[in-house]
């Protein structure tokens, strides 16, 4: 899929199905629908925004590779469309929305102080949240035993926030996020990324 720049928000819908199979591990027949909207919004006096939101539910029993998987990113370079803090295979959802909101400010703050100022860095700050819920036989009585540590979201969302600085010598961005919920008791609530971030 390839989608030139427009100012006008983007809205995707996309269907897969299965049907019965001889494979015992996926034998029954499901259908797993999913919506995208990505807008760039217009740009303000104090910066421009980027909203995505994604929304999907799975209709029957599937193994939990068919299952949304939501995407945890625990290495050191930037994802835009993973969750910082969140781990591989950490939460898996059958009805799920994810929302990710980043807002640049364009050098609000950092292009009015001395000598900071010719380096044209951009400030940044972020907000990602993910909501699930997962049947219990797509879970505890999946086809195929689900990786150890796997949970639903059920209950209580993920949420994580994040600052950062872009157009780093034009190319690079850092960013520092942390976990606002469902925090871990072993570590890994907050992180450093390292990314490229090519927006003259």
């Amino acid at each position: 899929k390839t989608r030139i720049f427009t100012k006008y928000p983007v809205l995707t819908f996309d269907l897969t199905g299965g049907a019965t199979s001889s494979d015992a591990r996926a034998a029954e027949p499901f259908l797993r629908g999913e919506m995208s909207f990505t807008w760039n919004a217009p740009g303000t006096p104090a910066g421009f925004s980027v909203v995505s939101i994604q929304a999907g539910s799975i209709w029957g029993k599937v193994p939990y590779t068919f299952l949304k998987l939501h995407e945890g990113n625990p290495g050191w370079f930037s994802d835009n469309s993973a969750f910082s803090c969140m781990r591989y295979f950490e939460f898996a959802s059958d009805q799920w929305a994810n929302v990710f909101f980043e807002h640049n400010f364009d050098g609000l703050v950092l292009g009015k102080l001395p000598l900071i100022r010719k380096l044209d860095w951009r400030e940044i700050l972020s907000v990602k949240a993910a909501f699930g819920r997962i049947r219990p036989e797509n879970l505890e009585d999946s086809p195929i035993i689900p990786i150890s540590g796997m949970q639903s979201l059920e209950g209580a969302p993920y949420l994580e926030a994040g600052v950062g600085i872009s157009n780093i010598f034009r190319l690079f961005r850092v960013d520092y996020a942390w976990r606002l919920t469902r925090r871990s008791p072993d570590g890994g609530n907050a992180c450093l990324k390292i990314g490229m971030d090519m927006k003259f």
